[in-house]
């Protein structure tokens, strides 16, 4: 008996440890492992979602995962795994924010993570590669990489945004195709806007659109980190931008600065622009778009339908080179000022400005390094001309009207005209490259007449790119010394302390540097920085068509005498003088492009001559002028207007004179300027 009830006994407690290891198991199934049986408990699981963007260097790798894309709205998550029932979650998001949701996932193997992104329209443009992960109760954070689900519909949708003037939403769409073909991918291009070049339409558009978007990008972060779009400096000025619709948009800024002038920041800035530009080139890089390419498509400014092919892609490059070689210029200066908070810009002039930075800019560096790019950009310049000739001559499209980018129509009048140009490019690439290897002087060529040196301009950038050249010493000053800037209000003044510009310049076709300091009507300033600067002369000789124009450059050598200088905001002034003949224009001589600098365009009301009637044995007075015939270099047709000065006037350009001929006995001209 007792055996039995010892055997018995004995299996009661076999029978409790088995039913004991089975409560264990399950409690250890609840906090952690689970296995097939798809467990019990949660795991906290964060998850972050980031876009792949094309790296901004010029080679176009992937670099590292950026933040959501303007043009997503919603990202749908769904998690889903064996034994559990599948989890969606839909987030409404905005630009430029990476993500993170928070789960409490079921714990078990196989978990797996998804997620695809939405644009406004429900079109679903961007999914994840999924993540596969095992869960056991401990914290999980999940990083989703989101790609293109369809290049070919990306790129339609992106071409959409870009010709709605979104260029921001494009950008990203570009950039993200560009991204899945360097990361190897096949998609088919099911699209019929999209066909097989479609790998090239997102090199040559991602270009254009990720320069673009550096200034149409004026959302803001409300976050002061720096300088990386036109938005942020919007941010850091205080200002905000209001009713942004493609293109259309308003800036409202406050009326004083709120901060100090940043100019580190600014300088940061414009980095960032370089390093764009520069992936930019890369983008557009033999190989990556190539001669075969051309595709139609609605530009976003003017909403033409337009042309775009290899020559537009090789203009866009020379565009990008030569934007990068003037910002290795400014690089080489110092960009901080000092414009304190509180400043009214829009009271502030120049010379305002110039009184409290009386050394800007002062140099930093050596800008030599824009050589390179200028080099690079006339090199693209000529590629460019030298394709619209072949797409004329061997193509035959000789109507370049639709072109985005064309040279015009009297550019494409002649084959000859290419030649031309070229021509003109060669010229200055020997001028660069003799700058780059000998710093020799470098000749630009007047148009007026070749192969002399008539109207011809020397310059040597030797010196100024040797870093030689102290940009700050040539501003003008009030006695020509070097010194602080002298402005005007807004307008320069004063003397050139060096009119070679630290022996840049070496001749202005036939006239003399010292020239560029003239000061005809001695008020103190050089001639060069007054506008309306009218000169008179008399003469008894009437112009004759063999003097050409060689007369109103200097009439002196004719026979004429200069009777007097002044401007049109000096008011009616009295030239005396008898002649036949009184001859009036702006500026004493053509100084070459320093003429361009000066704005003409003025009206002289009346010319009052004044003369001897020996008829009636008194002075009388004869008024002109109504121009009857507006030529420039030629003589002008009066109708005589009787009486006083009425505004009624004759308007005359830099490149216009009057000539006109006297009653007999006249003494002397009197001017009437329309200020």
């Amino acid at each position: 008996m007792k055996k039995r009830s010892n055997k018995k006994n004995n299996f009661i407690p076999i029978i409790a440890i088995l039913f004991s290891a089975l409560f264990i198991l399950a409690g250890c199934g609840s906090s952690g492992g689970g296995g097939g049986f798809g467990g019990k408990g949660t795991t906290s699981v964060s998850i972050s979602m980031k876009t792949p963007p094309a790296s901004a260097s010029a080679a176009g790798g992937v670099s590292a995962l950026a933040a959501t894309p303007r043009i997503i709205t919603s990202i749908v998550i769904e998690i889903s795994g064996p034994g559990m029932s599948t989890i969606t979650r839909t987030i409404t998001v905005s630009q430029g924010v990476i993500y993170t949701e928070n789960f409490d996932v079921p714990n078990g193997d196989d978990r797996t993570f998804d997620a695809r992104a939405y644009n406004s329209d429900g079109i679903l443009l961007y999914r994840a590669i999924p993540e596969i992960a095992d869960l056991s109760g401990t914290s999980v954070p999940i990083s989703l990489r989101m790609e293109l689900d369809d290049i070919a519909l990306a790129l339609t949708v992106a071409m959409d945004e870009l010709q709605s003037g979104d260029i921001v939403a494009a950008r990203d769409l570009f950039r993200a195709a560009i991204a899945k073909y360097e990361a190897g991918s096949s998609a088919l291009y099911a699209s019929s806007n999209i066909n097989d070049d479609g790998q090239e339409i997102a090199y040559f558009f991602y270009s254009f659109t990720r320069v673009l978007a550096l200034f149409f990008d004026i959302e803001s972060d409300e976050v002061i980190d720096g300088f990386h779009d036109v938005g942020d400096i919007l941010d850091f000025f205080g200002c905000s931008s209001s009713g942004q619709e493609g293109l259309n948009f308003e800036i409202d800024c406050p009326e004083t600065l709120q901060v100090d002038y940043p100019g580190q920041d600014v300088r940061n800035f414009m980095l960032e622009v370089m390093a764009e530009l520069e992936g930019a080139i890369g983008n557009l890089a033999d190989g990556k778009v190539t001669s075969n390419f051309n595709f139609r498509w609605k530009e976003p400014f003017g909403g033409a339908n337009v042309e775009s092919d290899y020559g537009d892609a090789l203009f866009l490059r020379a565009v990008f080179n030569a934007a990068m070689a003037a910002l290795k210029v400014v690089e080489a200066h110092d960009p901080n000022v000092n414009i304190p908070a509180g400043t009214d810009p829009e009271t502030v002039t120049i010379e305002d400005f110039f009184s409290i930075n009386s050394t800007f800019p002062s140099m930093t560096g050596s800008p030599s390094a824009s050589i390179e790019w200028q080099g690079g950009a006339l090199e693209d310049i000529e590629a460019a001309v030298d394709e619209i000739a072949r797409e004329i001559l061997v193509g035959g499209d000789v109507d370049q009207s639709d072109d985005w980018i064309n040279m015009g129509d009297a550019f494409l009048e002649s084959i000859h005209n290419i030649q031309i140009a070229n021509d003109d490019i060669d010229k200055v690439k020997l001028c660069f490259d003799s700058v780059k290897y000998t710093y020799a002087d470098c000749v630009i060529e007047g148009d007026e007449t070749k192969d002399d040196s008539f109207d011809d301009i020397v310059l040597n950038f030797g010196p100024y790119f040797r870093g030689e050249v102290d940009v700050n010493s040539l501003w003008p000053t009030v006695d020509g010394e070097p010194g602080s800037p002298y402005f005007m209000g807004d307008d320069l003044a004063g003397f050139f302390p060096d009119p070679s510009f630290g022996n840049v310049l070496i001749s202005v076709k036939e006239n003399s540097l010292s020239d560029l300091n003239a000061d005809n009507d001695g008020d103190g300033n050089a001639d060069i920085f007054q506008s309306n600067l009218y000169f008179v002369y008399g003469g008894n000789i009437d112009y004759i068509e063999e003097w050409d124009d060689a007369f109103p450059d200097n009439p002196v050598d004719y026979g004429y005498t200069l009777l007097g200088v002044s401007s049109a905001e000096s008011g009616d002034l009295l030239f005396s003088g008898a002649y036949n003949y009184y001859f009036i224009k702006f500026r004493a001589k053509d100084l070459g492009f320093f003429n361009e600098i000066v704005q003409i365009d003025k009206d002289l009301d009346a010319l009052e001559m004044k003369y001897y009637d020996y008829a009636y044995e008194d002075y009388r007075y004869e008024y002109c002028c109504w121009p009857s015939s507006l030529q420039s270099f030629d003589i002008w047709n009066f109708n005589k207007i009787q009486g006083e000065p009425d505004g009624i006037g004759a308007s005359i350009h830099v490149s216009d004179f009057i000539l006109l001929e006297a009653p007999e006995n006249t003494e002397s001209i009197r001017v009437y300027p329309i200020p």
